[in-house]
C-alpha cells in the first residue's frame, strides 16, 4: 500500500539520512531510486548478509512496535489499573516479534499449536522463547487445543495442526499445556476454544455444539484448574540464563534466532539444569542472581549489546558462547576486535558461509582440557589464542574451545556454531559440552547453576521447581514417545519423593 511505501521511506531517512549513506550500505543495485521514493519491499539478493534484508525486518517490527504503541496508549487513557496483553504467534516472523515489538503490554501471551507430535515437543521451548520475566512481563498461552472430529483427518484433506487426533493426544497435549505452563512459570493458560461452533465445523472446544455437553477433555482441564488453584507462582530468578541474540532474526533467514534457541533451551531441560532467557538488548535487566549465561552462536549484534555483555563478564559474570561474532546489525564483518576483547582469541579467517554451519568442513576435536573424548565439530572461524587457554583443538593443533579471564569473570568460546544443528552427533556432543563447561563452573563457585536433582538422570526426564507463596511445586514431565514406565526419585525440601 502507498502508505506501507511512504512510512518505509520515512524510516529510511531517519534512519540512514541520505541515498549515498543507504547505497553505501546496501550496495547500489539494492538502490534503485532515491530516498522519498524507494519501493517496499527492498530488492534481496538472498544472502544472509544482505543488509537490504535487514532493514526490511527492522521496518516490520517497527510498523509492529508503532502499532502496540497506539493501541497501548489508547487504552491506558481510560484504564490505568489492569494489565495489557495482545496474542502474539508462538515464533516470530515477518516482524511480529514479540521480544521485539510488544512495547508496553505487560504480559508475553502466545497462541500454541503444531503437528501431532511436534505439539508436545516443543511446546516447552515456545515457552521459554517468550518468556519475558526478567523483563517484568508475565507469560502465558492465549489459546491451545486440537480437534478430534473426523472431518480433520489426513485422508479428508487435514494438514499442520488442523490434523484430527484422538482424544487420549488430546488429553495428554491439555496435561502437558497445564504441567509445562505451571513448572515454567506461566501466569495463566487459556484454551481455544469453550464449546465447537454449532453453525460449522470447527470443533476446538471442550464442549460440544448447541448445548453445554462436556467432552472428556473438558473434565481434565477442570480437574487442572482445580488444583492449580492451591498455587500462587512467585517469580525468584534462577543461576542461568540462556542470552537469545536480536539480530539472528533481523534478515534474511530469519527464523535462525529461534532455532539456536530452542536447541539450548532443549539441552538445558535435558541436562535438568533451571534456566531463566533475556535477550541481547535488555542485558540491562540482569538480576545479581544470574552468574551464568549461556549465548547461542550470536554472530551479529550492536556494540551497545556487546559492551554491556563485556560489562557483566568483567563484573564476575560467567560465559558460555559459540559461533561467532564479529559482524555488525547489518551482518557485515566489521567487528574482529571483539574477539580479543570478549574470548582473548584473534581472528584469523572464516570459514565456510555466513549463517550456515553445513557449508564448513566437519573435524574431530578433543577436550582434554575439559576430560571428554573426541567429538565432531564444524568450526565456522579460526582463531590463534592470545590470552586464553585452550581447552579443545583438532588433531593439527587448531584451537576450537577456549577459556579466558575477564576481569572477575569467564568467558568460554566455542568456533562451532553447535546450535545451528540438531541431528544426533551434535546434540550429543553439544550435551556433553554443556555439561562439562557447567559443572566446572558450579565447583568454581558456590553461585555457579545448580541442577534438579533427580533420578535416573536422563535427558528423556523433564524437572522443573516452581516457587510459590508458601513452598515449591515440583513438576516431572516424561517426554519418551514409546509405552512403558518408570521410577523417578526426585529431591525436595520435604525429603525424597519416589
Amino acid at each position: 500500500p502507498e502508505e506501507v511505501k511512504t512510512l518505509w521511506n520515512r524510516w529510511l531517512k531517519a534512519e540512514h539520512g541520505t541515498t549515498d549513506r543507504l547505497r553505501s550500505l546496501w550496495g547500489a543495485v539494492a538502490v534503485q531510486g532515491e530516498l522519498g521514493s524507494l519501493a517496499f519491499p527492498p530488492p534481496d539478493s538472498g544472502r544472509w548478509d544482505d543488509a537490504a534484508a535487514v532493514d526490511r525486518s527492522r521496518f516490520l517490527v517497527w510498523l509492529m512496535r508503532r502499532w502496540n504503541e497506539a493501541h497501548v496508549a489508547a487504552v491506558r487513557q481510560h484504564d490505568r489499573e489492569h494489565p495489557i496483553t495482545s496474542e502474539y504467534y508462538q515464533f516470530p516472523f515477518g516482524g511480529m516479534d514479540l521480544v521485539l515489538s510488544i512495547d508496553g503490554q505487560d504480559v508475553s501471551n502466545i497462541g500454541y499449536f503444531d503437528r501431532p507430535g511436534a505439539d508436545l515437543e516443543g511446546l516447552p521451548l515456545k515457552i521459554r522463547w517468550n518468556d519475558l520475566r526478567l523483563r517484568g512481563k508475565g507469560v502465558s498461552l492465549g489459546e491451545y487445543g486440537v480437534k478430534t472430529h473426523p472431518a480433520w483427518h489426513v485422508a479428508n484433506g487435514g494438514e499442520g495442526y488442523h490434523i484430527l487426533r484422538t482424544e487420549e493426544e488430546q488429553k495428554q497435549l491439555f496435561m502437558a499445556v497445564a504441567h509445562y505452563a505451571l513448572g515454567l512459570g506461566a501466569c495463566k493458560v487459556q484454551n481455544w476454544c469453550l464449546r465447537d461452533d454449532p453453525t460449522w465445523v470447527f470443533p476446538w472446544g471442550i464442549f460440544y455444539p448447541n448445548q453445554l455437553v462436556p467432552k472428556d477433555v473438558a473434565f481434565v482441564h477442570r480437574s487442572q484448574s482445580v488444583l492449580w488453584r492451591f498455587f500462587r507462582p512467585q517469580f525468584r530468578p534462577e543461576r542461568l540464563a540462556v542470552c537469545i541474540a536480536n539480530h539472528l532474526r533481523l534478515g534474511n533467514d530469519d527464523g535462525l534466532g529461534a532455532r539456536v534457541a530452542y536447541q539450548a533451551f532443549g539441552d538445558l531441560l535435558a541436562l535438568h539444569y533451571p534456566f531463566n532467557v533475556i535477550d541481547d538488548d535488555h542485558l540491562d535487566r540482569l538480576v545479581p542472581q544470574i552468574k551464568t549465561i549461556v549465548l547461542p552462536c550470536p554472530l551479529a549484534m550492536s556494540d551497545q549489546s556487546f559492551a554491556k555483555l563485556v560489562a557483566w563478564v568483567k563484573g564476575g559474570g560467567t560465559l558460555l558462547t559459540s559461533g561467532d561474532m564479529t559482524r555488525d546489525p547489518f551482518r557485515q564483518r566489521t567487528r574482529t576486535d571483539r574477539l580479543k576483547q570478549l574470548a582473548g582469541v584473534e581472528f584469523v579467517s572464516a570459514v565456510g558461509s555466513p549463517g550456515s554451519r553445513s557449508a564448513a568442513a566437519e573435524v574431530q576435536a578433543a577436550f582434554p582440557g575439559l576430560g571428554l573424548a573426541a567429538m565432531p565439530l564444524r568450526p565456522c572461524i579460526r582463531v590463534k589464542p592470545l590470552g586464553a587457554e585452550v581447552l579443545g583443538k583438532t588433531a593439527d593443533g587448531e584451537p576450537v574451545l577456549t577459556r579466558h579471564t575477564l576481569g572477575s569473570g569467564t568467558v568460554f568460546f566455542l568456533t562451532d556454531p553447535i546450535e545451528m544443528a540438531n541431528e544426533p552427533p551434535a546434540v550429543d556432543a553439544r550435551r556433553r559440552l554443556y555439561g562439562a563447561m557447567l559443572r566446572e563452573t558450579s565447583a568454581k563457585s558456590s553461585d555457579g547453576p545448580a541442577r534438579l536433582a533427580a533420578a535416573p538422570d536422563e535427558p528423556w526426564l523433564h524437572v522443573m521447581a516452581q516457587p510459590t507463596a508458601r513452598g515449591m511445586v515440583h513438576v516431572l514431565y516424561n517426554t519418551k514417545t514409546e509405552p512403558g514406565k518408570a521410577t523417578v526419585q526426585l529431591a525436595t525440601a520435604a525429603g525424597p519423593v519416589v
